[in-house]
């Protein structure tokens, strides 16, 4: 047995931990990146929606130049409730958000993304290895893998999913939060122009989301009761597009679904502790959000740059990366917009959701309050991010 011994040691090898290991190779900081055993998959065709603080940071990193096409922007949201309408009309989408310059958010295929982030990481390569083990002794953490090696590190930053097995090693606890839903994801295509516009409609049993990706393509996410998706997904595509366009309503004409459908079944989580010594989470190991409000990979941008803050402050006064101040400024600074975003998220999928009783008036009474102008704005803000995380990447500012 063998070891070896760096500052950080990353783990995780999806979106999240890309960024990470970018940031990383700014920071100052040895690393060694490990990644779980890759299985050859096919591209992935999701998309995630950046918003506009997240651009500022991947173009602070040198990401954003380096996305083959133009991302989709959205300079408009427009939220329905309930079932549409026979006729299209502004009734429709009683709620609704614009902003022209900048947009609020832009639209980006995962593989697009992920290509990107390839292509302008000079850092260590990914290790590929199971953590089995984790172990902390005064100021080092040692971590096992199951190719039979030791790795000593000062911090580790765990990146590694909604089930983190690393987290789950270090004892820190995740709180399953209560839904019975699975997300449906494809690409439809629309009769008529997006406008650059994202849809939003809650329905009966859970959200519609149409995510505009071109002029008369958009990315669709549908959470849905368990047993409707599995239904839906045995069923062949002409039948899926006439049930959506049911439920969607006239606004975009004729949908079709024109690529495969994905199960997503949905498992949101809150997690009390993000850190403990020697250890921070990021991504969703640290928040696993409802797909319905599209911050889930903003919140994670929002942990890779209030960590940045965070190193780049110790490595400018001579610190370990471990160092207390490391954990305290992460803990604080990332506890109130995951607490604020997992409540919110929650709370719109229950009460605009509801099939029949007291909550549809309720909910029809919370679209109204939603609409008061000073708290719409409000909501602008946090959708184009930097408002509840205001670190320097989110300011196109680099921390190191």
């Amino acid at each position: 047995m063998t070891k070896s011994r760096t500052d950080i040691i990353l783990v995780g090898g999806g979106l999240t931990a890309k960024c990470a290991a970018l940031m990383l190779s700014f920071s100052g900081y040895s690393f060694r990146w490990t990644t779980p055993h890759q299985t050859k998959s096919p591209r992935d065709s999701r998309t995630t929606t950046i918003h506009d603080a997240g651009m500022k940071m991947l173009s602070a990193l040198g990401v954003w130049s380096q996305i083959a096409g133009t991302p989709c922007p959205i300079h408009k949201i427009a939220v329905g409730h309930g079932a549409p309408p026979e006729r299209r009309g502004p009734k429709d989408w009683p709620l609704c958000w614009d902003s022209d310059m900048p947009a609020m958010a832009h639209v980006v295929q995962n593989f697009l993304l992920s290509d990107a982030l390839d292509s302008v990481y000079y850092g260590p390569a990914p290790l590929e290895t199971e953590i089995i083990r984790f172990d902390r002794n005064r100021d080092v953490t040692t971590l096992t893998g199951d190719n039979g090696q030791t790795y000593d590190c000062s911090l580790t930053i765990a990146s590694d999913g909604a089930s983190s097995k690393l987290r789950t090693l270090a004892g820190l606890k995740s709180v399953p939060l209560p839904v019975k839903q699975t997300a449906i994801v494809s690409v439809v295509s629309t009769e008529r122009p997006l406008r650059q516009t994202a849809y939003q409609r809650f329905l009966t049993g859970g959200p519609l989301a149409i995510m505009p990706t071109g002029d008369y393509e958009g990315s669709l996410v549908w959470s849905l009761p368990d047993h409707v998706a599995q239904n839906l997904s045995h069923q062949k595509s002409e039948k899926v597009s006439a049930y959506l366009n049911s439920q969607f309503g006239p606004t975009l004409g004729r949908l079709t679904i024109c690529d495969e459908l994905l199960l997503w079944p949905l498992q949101p989580a809150f997690v009390p502790a993000i850190t403990s010594p020697g250890l921070i989470v990021a991504g969703d190991a640290a928040h696993a959000l409802h797909p319905l409000a599209g911050m889930g990979f903003n919140l994670a941008l929002a942990d890779i740059a209030e960590l940045a803050d965070g190193l780049g402050a110790a490595q400018r006064r001579g610190l370990q990366p471990s160092h207390l101040s490391v954990q305290k400024h992460y803990s604080i600074q990332r506890r109130t917009e995951i607490s604020a975003l997992t409540a919110l998220t929650q709370s719109l999928n229950w009460l605009f959701s509801p099939a029949s009783g007291p909550l549809v008036e309720i909910a029809g009474l919370g679209f109204s309050v939603l609409d008061a102008v000073p708290l719409k704005n409000k909501l602008k803000q946090i959708a184009m991010g930097g408002q509840l995380s205001k670190p320097a990447l989110f300011r196109g500012q680099m921390p190191f």
